[in-house]
């Protein structure tokens, strides 16, 4: 993985276009890996999945995989900005097919014109352990959307003590 991959968004693109293509039959049988790679703390420039030293350092050892979130207002499925690799703040924008912002998180309430609240932006999940979930929660969209900036979205746990490698099933 380069960072030239995660900004072109390679991973996410393939992901997407298998499930698309029905070369699989959902989000739950794309490979671990593959996930694991769309994923900005995978990437070169943030340390990566091969940075010396134990895994708890960083993010933590993956615990679970949460699920592919799908955001939408009303009937308009949305998608969250990625953070390009090299930025180490962004801000959350959520954007249509066409690339038009519908949604964000403000930086200041006063110029909150398409804040999640007033949209009324939810998040549904496909595969991972929140399938099938659909979440109308301000709060915890906003939060799924900050999470989704980094590509798809893991638990960690980072008090256990393991090896410096996950195994990738």
């Amino acid at each position: 993985a380069s960072v030239y991959q995660w900004d072109n968004g390679v991973f996410s693109l393939e992901a997407e276009r298998r499930v698309k293509n029905n070369e699989i039959n959902s989000w739950s049988q794309i490979p671990d890996k593959l996930l694991l790679y769309d994923y900005l703390g995978t990437n070169p420039s943030k340390g990566g999945l091969f940075r010396s030293g134990a895994q708890i350092k960083g993010d933590g050892v993956v615990d679970s995989w949460t699920g592919h979130s799908n955001f939408e207002s009303k009937s308009l499925a949305l998608y969250v900005r990625r953070m390009p690799a090299f930025f180490e703040t962004f801000p959350v924008i959520l954007v249509d097919r066409g690339g038009t912002v519908r949604g964000d998180i403000p930086f200041r309430r006063a110029e909150s014109r398409y804040s999640i609240e007033q949209v009324g932006i939810s998040v549904y999940f496909s595969g991972g352990v929140l399938d099938g979930s659909s979440i109308e929660k301000a709060s915890v969209v906003k939060a799924f959307a900050r999470k989704s900036q980094f590509g798809e979205i893991f638990s960690f746990d980072k008090k256990e003590k393991v090896p410096t490698a996950w195994p990738l099933v």
